[in-house]
Formats: structure tokens, sequence, C-alpha cells
């Protein structure tokens, strides 16, 4: 088999392009291979190429637990509006991770609240519960990325802003 993948999204962004990649090669050859999409393989496959590439193998709003890989629950996703700002220095994962080691154990909140405001479909209440650990590691390696929140937290309309997974790309959640 030749694959060729022209990527569209950013590296260092924190958006998943190379777990989207690897889920879409995995469908693709399961496939090609007429091999069931809801074959348990595939599921193994996809966990032993990065923590996150379960989600993008099924794909939709779900809960998943473990290291991020193994499926919980379907979650009812927002029909919000999303603006996603991009500063020009990526974040290497590896060392976005190391400076998350460096700084300590942050721990997170209980997802239960934001998993009731979704269930609710509260845009509103959903982004006064968004929370990533991973903020201050980052922005200590790009420092834009706080200038990114900061622009989108006043923009009008947005009722939230976050950084995307391990960065650099942020996000605005609108109403």
């Amino acid at each position: 088999v030749s694959i060729t993948i022209e990527k569209r999204i950013p590296w260092g962004a924190g958006l998943a392009g190379a777990s989207t990649d690897a889920a879409a090669v995995i469908r693709g050859l399961a496939e090609v291979w007429e091999i069931p999409p809801d074959d348990v393989g595939l599921g193994a496959v996809a966990r032993s190429l990065g923590a996150d590439v379960p989600f993008f193998l099924v794909g939709g709003a779900a809960l998943y637990t473990g290291r991020g890989d193994v499926w919980a629950r379907s979650v009812r996703s927002l029909e919000s509006p999303v603006v996603i700002v991009k500063p020009d220095p990526p974040v290497p994962t590896a060392a976005a991770y190391a400076a998350y080691d460096r700084l300590g154990v942050v721990r997170s909140p209980s997802y239960a609240p934001l998993l009731d405001a979704l269930e609710a479909g509260s845009a509103g209440r959903a982004a006064a519960l968004l929370h990533n650990a991973m903020n201050a590691a980052s922005a200590s390696i790009v420092p834009e990325i706080s200038d990114a929140l900061e622009l989108l937290e006043g923009a009008p309309g947005v009722l939230a802003s976050l950084m995307a997974g391990s960065g650099s790309a942020v996000f605005g959640l609108g109403p």
C-alpha cells in the first residue's frame, strides 16, 4: 500500500492533525481490506498509535477515559460557533508535556458538570466549565498563546476561550 497524505491541519497546534491522519488511514485500509468499521482490531491498532486516535476513528462527540483512548459514552454536541486562532510558533508535543511535568501536577476538575451542561445543550454552562491543564505549560513555551486567549476573551460573542490540546491553537466558543 502506498499512501500520500496532504496535511491541512498545522503541526504543533494541538488540533490532533497526526491523529486524524492516522485514523483516516486505518479507516481507509479497513475499507480496502473489507474489515468491518466496528472490528475491535481497528481500535487496538488506533490505541497503539496514540491516545486520541480511537476518538478520531469513531468520530462524533464522546467521553473517553483511560489515557483518553477508551470510549465511555456518546455525548450531545453543542450547536455553537467556534473560532480558532493559531499563533505562529508551534508547540512541540514532547516539549509541552515536559513543561507540564516540570510545573507539577494540576488536578483537573470533575467532568461530570460539563457532561450535564452538554446534555442540557447549554453553551453558557459548558463554556464556564472548560478546562485545559496544559495551558500554563504550553504558554511557558509559546507566550503568544496567552495573547491569543486574551484576544478571544475580550471578543464580543465569545463565551469562553481555551487552548486546544497541547497548543498552540486556541479557540473561542460562541453562544
